[in-house]
């Protein structure tokens, strides 16, 4: 490195022995001093700000030294005051260490906000509408943005937009009849509001064909204790609850238990790419494809081999 800006300086050895000589008297040539000055203008020092920040990301949010390392060239925290204040707030609000983690990965400029001003009037606004404390932070957590979108310009008046929709277009009967069915057959409530924002259309059909369909807890009960999804997962593909349990949802995931048994798939696979494929494409995929170490699995999809739980 030394002999790369000597080059760059036009220094020698010869001139490099001069300077050696005359440092020695005291006297710094002008090229060295450039060069000096070069050198330690370009060193990636931190600063006292910066060392904080990161440590109180590590040690007070559960951020990775990675993670904080990358949010610290956002975010300059001088003290601890309002921080602790945003984190104490957000734990008086039932949300667990992961939830906050998540919170202020995302929007780690809360973290130096006005909470009475920037964070409280929304958490209340949601309350208004119905949404449940224990319900709050996951709704937070699906949606990280929310706190940082102004509750005037956007939040109310997009909540105002929906509601005025579903007025205009008769439907509000059914939207809140159907949610009174799903809060009946035991849905809980952060389901119910993640197909809201997600996919609201499943709870604008029909009275009476949205009654008859018993088998939603069903699907729930099943892809969550049975297969291991989280709810939350489960209502990013609404279109779940079109497919009929007992001839695509229960035995494509008995398929795909096999192969995760046996590791021949990733765990990592995702319910769409599981449900939503043709029968023949699924048939290719996850069972042809695997057929010579896996004979059976066309009889699992089939139904023709019990699948023990």
């Amino acid at each position: 490195m030394f002999g790369f800006f000597c080059r760059k300086l036009g220094l020698n050895h010869r001139s490099i022995t001069s300077l050696d000589s005359k440092t020695q008297l005291g006297v710094l040539p002008f090229n060295a001093l450039f060069l000096i000055t070069c050198f330690s203008s370009n060193l990636p020092l931190k600063s006292n700000d910066d060392s904080f920040t990161i440590s109180y990301l590590i040690n007070s949010c559960g951020l990775s030294p990675e993670a904080a390392n990358s949010v610290s060239k956002k975010l300059h925290l001088k003290s601890p005051q309002k921080p602790d204040s945003f984190l104490s707030f957000l734990r008086d609000h039932g949300f667990s260490d992961p939830q906050i983690s998540k919170v202020v990965r995302f929007n780690p400029h809360l973290l130096s906000c006005n909470v009475k001003k920037t964070v409280l009037p929304k958490l209340e606004f949601l309350h208004s509408i119905g949404v449940s404390n224990d319900d709050l932070p996951k709704m937070i957590c699906s949606n990280p943005g929310f706190l940082v979108r102004s509750l005037e310009k956007y939040l109310i008046p997009c909540y105002n937009i929906l509601k005025s929709s579903l007025l205009s277009d008769g439907i509000a009967k059914n939207f809140s009849f159907n949610l009174l069915v799903l809060r009946g057959l035991g849905m809980p409530q952060s389901t119910i509001s993640l197909l809201v924002t997600k996919w609201p259309k499943v709870l604008c059909q029909n009275v009476d064909n949205f009654s008859r369909n018993k088998t939603i807890t069903k699907k729930m009960d099943f892809l969550v204790n049975k297969m291991g999804w989280q709810p939350a997962v489960i209502a990013r593909y609404p279109a779940v609850f079109t497919y009929s349990l007992e001839n695509r949802i229960v035995p494509r995931c008995y398929v795909i238990k096999v192969l995760l048994l046996k590791g021949l798939i990733k765990e990592t696979i995702s319910l769409l790419s599981i449900l939503s494929p043709s029968d023949e494409s699924f048939l290719e995929e996850f069972v042809i494809k695997h057929k010579e170490l896996e004979p059976e699995l066309l009889n699992v999809l089939e139904g023709k081999i019990e699948f023990a739980d």
